[in-house]
């Protein structure tokens, strides 16, 4: 999981249009959501328009049932 996160991190500031932002859905962020929260709410303080936007498409993917 570190390793996705650090890859994430490297790749999204080159993201640079919705359609690749959005078509990034790693299914073992179900199995660490804590984790993946705490770099959620780094990405949605970033300057880069697309890492926000990837932050918020995960929120909406990952954190919006019964549980939350």
């Amino acid at each position: 999981m570190e390793e996705l996160l650090d890859q994430l991190e490297r790749f999204l500031p080159y993201v640079d249009n919705w359609a690749t932002c959005d078509t990034i859905s790693p299914r073992l962020f179900r199995k660490n959501l804590l984790l993946v929260y705490e770099h959620v709410r780094k990405w949605l303080n970033s300057e880069d328009t697309y890492t926000v936007r990837f932050g918020l498409v995960t929120l909406l993917e990952y954190f919006l049932d019964e549980g939350f």
